[in-house]
């Protein structure tokens, strides 16, 4: 009866790895993201800013193995290093070689979380989710990670699928550990309990928001009204800490919010390089890999396309 069950569990087992795929263009779009997010940190922030010198020069918590501590922290080094991260992380985003490129991305994560004297939990993220992609980008056979893997190439790797798959699964716990510590965590404090947090974090003058912003909201801001946006961040954490046990057809609705939440803090806040890791995080967590990127984007030209027939201008001009 046990052998019944051993066997019948690895029928079950060998069906579900025939279909599935970790090399899709849900993987490369993520690890795009989190890419895209370093690389905008490193091109619109001058040397001074990231590597203050004096701090920079007596930097002894920079691990050795940084790109940084290597080239030097002089300001020859830095620019080289500065350099040297900018033109892995664009080699990164084409997704050509990511065998090559997927080692190398971590490399530049852990020098920047290591070396730079500015930084947010974005960098700290995107350390630990660019080396748990490390085996799924080693053993990624294709010559370019935007690439469609063909039925053949895919079933001659099932070996390669079984890491690939333990290492998907522990990208998507390492994201649920993510939302649930920063959900728990707010439940110890006061402030975060009686609904305002928020008003003492956005009147913090190291922290705040444009004064646009201030302005728009300042009539929420300070009042009781206050109170929904403090705790519908509370329930927002809560959700997406929840969404890891949804069924797979409600992980859009679940995406929908964790974007739009993080979508705010970049707007708002100007958090823009941690909301860049963050999605990226959520495409993993909360996009299925079977998702069809090139199909979503023929509807969207499509959709373009209608729109711009079906309107006025375009009548007149016809």
């Amino acid at each position: 009866m046990v052998k019944d069950w051993i066997s019948a569990q690895s029928v079950s087992f060998s069906k579900y790895l025939s279909k599935f795929n970790p090399w899709t263009p849900v993987y490369s779009l993520a690890r795009s993201l989190i890419a895209l997010s370093l690389l905008l940190t490193l091109i619109f922030n001058k040397i001074t800013t990231l590597f203050p010198y004096p701090i920079a020069l007596s930097n002894e918590t920079s691990s050795p193995f940084s790109i940084f501590h290597i080239l030097g922290f002089n300001s020859v080094g830095l620019v080289m290093g500065k350099t040297v991260c900018i033109l892995i992380l664009l080699a990164v985003i084409s997704g050509y070689f990511p065998q090559i490129t997927g080692l190398l991305h971590y490399w530049v994560a852990f020098s920047v979380q290591n070396s730079m004297t500015t930084i947010d939990g974005g960098e700290q993220v995107a350390v630990v989710i660019t080396l748990l992609l490390i085996p799924i980008a080693v053993t990624d056979f294709r010559k370019n990670a935007w690439l469609q893997v063909s039925p053949n190439e895919n079933d001659l790797r099932d070996y390669f699928k079984i890491i690939g798959l333990m290492f998907y699964w522990a990208l998507r716990f390492q994201v649920f550990v993510i939302y649930a510590d920063a959900f728990i965590q707010k439940l110890s404090v006061k402030e975060w309990l009686d609904g305002t947090s928020l008003y003492y974090y956005f009147n913090n003058y190291l922290i705040s928001m444009p004064n646009i912003f201030h302005k728009m909201f300042d009539f929420i801001l300070n009042s009781k009204l206050v109170i929904i946006p403090t705790w519908g961040t509370l329930i927002a954490e809560c959700l997406l800490m929840l969404s890891f046990l949804a069924p797979v057809g409600k992980w859009k609705y679940f995406f929908l919010l964790g974007f739009f939440m993080h979508l705010m803090f970049a707007i708002i806040i100007g958090l823009f390089s941690f909301s860049l890791v963050m999605i990226g995080a959520l495409v993993l967590y909360l996009v299925p890999l079977k998702t069809d990127l090139y199909e979503l984007r023929t509807h969207l030209k499509a959709l373009k396309l209608s729109t711009i027939k079906s309107s006025p201008h375009s009548k007149e001009e016809n």
